[in-house]
C-alpha cells in the first residue's frame, strides 16, 4: 500500500528535489487525514459499501494517474514542475484520498470490542472444571 520506498528513486530519475519528494508524501499525509474526517461523515449518510467502494475507485485512479505521470516523465516527455504537479494530484491528492476510505471503513466495520464477552466464559468454564474442596 506505501509507495514510499519507490518515491525517493524515482524521485532521483525524474530531476525532483529532495524539497518536492518531500512535499508529495506531505501533502499526501494531509489528504488522507481530512478526507478521513469527510468520509466520516459520508459513512453516515451513504453508508460503509459505497464510501468504500469510492474510496478503492479513487486510489485506483490516483495509482494508474500516478503512473503514467512517471512513465511519461522517465521518458522525458514532460517538463519537471509539471511532472511534479501531477504528481501532487495523482499521488498525492487522490491516492491520499482514497486510501482514507480504507481506514474509515475497516474502523466502521469492526465490531466494537466488549472485554466480558470473551473473558467470561472462560472464566466460568474454568471454574465449572475445577474440583470443588
Amino acid at each position: 500500500m506505501s509507495l514510499v520506498p519507490v518515491l525517493a528513486p524515482l524521485s532521483r530519475e525524474l530531476k525532483l528535489t529532495e524539497t518536492q519528494l518531500g512535499l508529495v508524501i506531505t501533502v499526501a499525509a494531509t489528504a488522507l487525514t481530512i478526507a478521513s474526517l469527510l468520509r466520516g461523515h459520508a459513512l453516515r449518510r451513504i453508508g460503509l459499501r459505497l464510501v468504500l467502494l469510492s474510496g478503492l475507485g479513487l486510489a485506483t485512479t490516483g495509482l494508474a494517474g500516478f503512473a503514467i505521470v512517471a512513465a511519461i516523465g522517465l521518458d522525458g516527455a514532460m517538463p519537471t514542475p509539471v511532472v511534479f504537479a501531477l504528481m501532487l494530484v495523482t499521488r498525492s491528492v487522490l491516492f491520499g484520498a482514497g486510501v482514507a476510505a480504507l481506514a474509515v471503513a475497516g474502523t466502521a466495520a469492526t465490531p466494537p470490542w466488549r472485554p466480558n464477552a470473551l473473558v467470561r466464559p472462560v472464566w466460568s468454564a474454568r471454574r465449572k472444571a475445577s474440583p470443588s474442596s
